[in-house]
């Protein structure tokens, strides 16, 4: 049987180097084949890299990497939230003349989690600043996590009827101060991805 095919995007080359590393230890265990496709930072460049590289045949498409989140999870935890959104549209939306037709702001993730969760996506990083001065806005979401690409990736898959995994290691705590440079000291928790490898492996048998 052959096996279901992943396009993985991540922001960085960081990124790439440790999920990289957790593939090929597991390799002899994956149940899926699979590109590994670095974006670059935000959220236009991750819809282009989507856009191109769903040209070719796949089964599913995965936001991976690093996130931010609230203090449900610790650093170093492994997020599948089962929807994303796009807050920086909001104010968008006040103004737009139908909204009806707008682009849907939510897209359903596959996920595993048994308790529902959901990952906040925009124009920027979030930390504790950024996370206070749109708590209010964040409220109505009600997200444990955060990122800038994951939203991007998935609206560019829901158009083409692609499925979209958001699998991600928590790599900072957006209530916290110094949010900024929890990414630096959070090294040892961060660089194996071989959770992330088996939640994929999981998903893959399960739900594709």
């Amino acid at each position: 049987m052959e096996k279901k095919h992943l396009i993985i995007f991540v922001p960085t080359d960081v990124e790439k180097k440790y999920l990289k590393d957790s593939l090929k230890s597991l390799e002899k265990s994956l149940n899926f084949s699979y590109k590994l496709v670095v974006t670059g930072f935000g959220k236009v460049n991750a819809s282009q890299y989507c856009a191109l590289e769903t040209q070719s045949q796949c089964d599913a498409v995965v936001s991976c990497g690093f996130c931010g989140a609230t203090s449900d999870f610790g650093v170093g935890d492994v997020v599948n939230p089962h929807q994303v959104f796009d807050y920086s549209i909001t104010k968008i939306l006040e103004t737009f003349p139908n909204p009806e037709n707008f682009p849907p702001t939510q897209i359903k993730t596959v996920s595993i989690e048994v308790n529902p969760s959901s990952m906040v996506c925009g124009d920027q990083w979030v930390g504790e600043k950024e996370y206070q001065e749109r708590e209010e806005m964040f409220s109505q979401y009600k997200p444990l996590t955060f990122d800038m690409e994951s939203f991007a990736i998935a609206q560019v898959a829901f158009d083409l009827n692609i499925p979209t995994i958001v699998a991600k290691i928590v790599a900072d705590n957006v209530q916290s101060v110094g949010s900024e440079q929890q990414y630096e000291s959070a090294q040892e928790f961060i660089v194996n991805f071989d959770s992330v490898v088996h939640l994929l492996n999981d998903i893959v048998t399960n739900f594709l």
